[in-house]
C-alpha cells in the first residue's frame, strides 16, 4: 500500500511511533553523557598544593619525587609542588590556606588546625665545642651544656628555628638561654664559622 492510499489514522500512529524512538534515543544519549561526565569527575585526579623549602633542599628533590611517581602511576592523588624559602613561609602558606599540604618542622608554631600526614624524617640536633688543637685558640672548656653559660655558640642556618630550638635545649636543660650569646651562619657560610675566633661551641640540626 502507497503513503497516497495509507489510513490517515495507520499514518499518525507510525510517526508516534517513529517520534516516540527518536526521544528514546536521545534519552538514553542524554543519560549516557551525564554518567560519562559523572565518572570522569569522580575519577579525575585530585590536585594537592604542597609547600616546601628551601630550593634546592632534599625536601624539595623528595616532594619533587614523589609527585613524578604519583603521576606516572596514574594515582588518585597528584602533588603540586610549590617552592618555598623554608619551614617559616611553608607555615605562613598553609595557615592563609593558600596551599592543601606543607613540610615543616614539627617544633616550629603550627596552626592549631594542622594534623600530621607523614613525617619524612627525624632531625638531629649537635652541639659540639672546638678541641683547641695546637696553634688555635684554646677556647673554654665546654663539657656539657651546662657550661655554656656565659659562651656564645655558632649555630647553622639562618633562620630562627634552630636558634629558637637551642633556646628550649638550654631551658630544659637547667640553663638561662638569655645567658648564652648566639651567632648565625648559613650554611654556605660554614668556612666562616670555623674561622669566627668568638664561638665556644657549634650547633647544627640535620637528618
Amino acid at each position: 500500500m502507497s503513503e497516497q492510499s495509507e489510513n490517515p489514522g495507520a499514518k499518525r500512529r507510525r510517526l508516534r511511533r517513529r517520534n516516540s524512538s527518536l526521544l528514546i534515543l536521545a534519552a538514553g544519549m542524554l543519560v549516557f553523557g551525564l554518567a560519562a561526565g559523572a565518572l570522569y569527575y569522580a575519577l579525575r585526579p585530585v590536585t594537592l598544593a604542597i609547600a616546601v623549602g628551601p630550593t634546592g633542599s632534599e625536601d624539595v628533590k623528595l616532594i619533587q619525587g614523589f609527585a613524578q611517581a604519583f603521576a606516572h602511576d596514574g594515582s588518585s592523588v597528584r602533588l603540586k609542588p610549590v617552592t618555598t624559602q623554608g619551614s617559616a613561609e611553608s607555615i605562613a602558606l598553609f595557615t592563609a590556606n593558600k596551599v592543601d599540604l606543607a613540610v615543616v618542622r614539627g617544633d616550629l608554631d603550627l596552626p592549631a588546625s594542622a594534623e600530621s600526614v607523614a613525617i619524612l624524617r627525624k632531625n638531629v640536633v649537635v652541639l659540639w665545642a672546638p678541641s683547641g688543637a695546637k696553634g688555635k685558640r684554646r677556647s673554654a672548656k665546654i663539657k656539657s651544656i651546662d657550661d655554656l653559660a656565659g659562651h656564645k655558640v655558632g649555630v647553622v642556618g639562618s633562620t630562627q628555628a634552630n636558634v629558637t630550638l637551642l633556646r628550649v635545649i638550654l631551658t630544659e636543660s637547667g640553663v638561662n638561654p638569655d645567658k648564652v650569646a648566639v651567632s648565625q651562619f648559613a650554611v654556605n657560610k660554614i668556612a666562616d664559622l670555623a674561622r669566627d675566633p668568638s664561638l665556644d661551641a657549634y650547633m647544627t640540626v640535620g637528618p
